[in-house]
């Protein structure tokens, strides 16, 4: 039985215009009525119609949905349905990615509402980290410039951190600080990343956290990285030289600005040194 576009269409559950793209396309020939304008469709049209979306649901390029539609063999069906799955399990793979940084960030969320200002040891994975600034003046380097370029393709796995260094316990020396992008080491292993040279690695270790609130241009005080060093001997470890962190939200609160931040400072067994 032939079908005029109007009917065809609504039996079909698609547009008019879907179906004058496919006749472009040439997934579908309809006859020309004679004396008249009017295109008649069949029941090899739908057929068509309905393999092309099929073909169309799994994201396969138009050019090979047509192919596959209009002469497509067995062998062709195989070749291309043995691309689909590899791409298809890349994509499970990444959006897998996704998912876990995703559950990760509601888990720091939740320790900024519990734990905010509060020590706590835990197992700190280690990460590889750039160098990009010195206080807050950014490096101008042509390899840091490259690093820096590749990893921020790495989002979310890639992460803005800071480094203190030359903190001394109990005493309100200065210690220097600079801020970089960083990844963990977990990840590096995981996304099968190639390692520059121009990296700084801080090896995994026990340490002992604090999520801090900070007010914009505020920074991290001695009077908490002591309370993080006395927290740390009251355990039994000891503080092995360098402070790190990760910069995490912003949070307009009262016509001001704070910055939550995420300090780790490794630690090791008293009785390890």
């Amino acid at each position: 039985m032939k079908y005029k576009i109007g009917e065809y269409s609504k039996m079909l559950g698609v547009t008019a215009d879907t179906l004058r793209h496919y006749e472009k396309l040439g997934i579908i020939k309809p006859l020309k009525e004679d004396n008249s304008s009017y295109r008649l469709f069949g029941d090899l049209d739908c057929r068509n119609i309905l393999r092309s979306r099929w073909f169309r649901s799994f994201d396969i390029p138009l050019n090979e949905t047509i192919e596959l539609t209009n002469e497509g063999s067995l062998e062709k069906v195989a070749e291309v349905f043995t691309k689909t799955s590899k791409d298809l399990a890349l994509e499970i793979e990444r959006l897998n990615g996704l998912l876990e940084k995703s559950n990760e960030t509601l888990d720091i969320c939740e320790k900024l509402h519990r734990n905010l200002h509060k020590c706590e040891l835990d197992d700190f994975e280690g990460m590889y980290r750039i160098c990009q600034t010195k206080e807050n003046v950014l490096i101008k380097d042509s390899k840091t410039a490259k690093t820096v370029k590749q990893w921020m393709n790495l989002l979310p796995f890639t992460f803005f951190s800071f480094s203190l260094t030359g903190y001394k316990p109990t005493t309100h020396d200065h210690f220097d600080f600079d801020f970089g992008l960083a990844i963990s080491i977990p990840d590096i292993h995981k996304l099968k990343i190639k390692l520059p040279s121009n990296i700084q690695c801080i090896q995994a270790s026990k340490a002992v956290y604090m999520y801090v609130k900070l007010l914009e241009g505020e920074f991290i005080s001695n009077a908490t990285l002591d309370s993080m060093h006395d927290f740390a001997s009251s355990k039994g470890y000891t503080f092995n030289g360098n402070v790190y962190g990760r910069i995490l939200f912003s949070e307009k609160n009262e016509n001001a600005l704070y910055n939550y931040n995420e300090i780790i400072m490794p630690v090791n067994l008293t009785n390890d040194i």
